[in-house]
């Protein structure tokens, strides 16, 4: 019997993520989200402004919207 409980297995099918930044352009807030390869006709409107951040349509879906706080990349 063979343990694969500590190994990364891909299945078929499975989606790849990748993380993917945007920036509001009215207020400067900053999001992150998982782009997935899946069809999909959709916006974001930011959490701040309700401006859309981001507009999008096509083979990849944007999802697990995060933002991050004012201040994340001061030094």
């Amino acid at each position: 019997m063979t343990d694969t409980s500590s190994k990364k297995m891909r299945m078929p099918g499975a989606e790849r993520t990748v993380s993917v930044m945007f920036v509001c352009g009215g207020c400067k807030a900053v999001y992150e989200a998982s782009q997935v390869s899946r069809p999909a006709t959709k916006y974001f409107r930011c959490e701040q402004r309700d401006g859309i951040v981001h507009r999008w349509s096509g083979n990849y879906d944007y999802v697990q919207w995060k933002s991050f706080p004012k201040n994340w990349g001061e030094r």
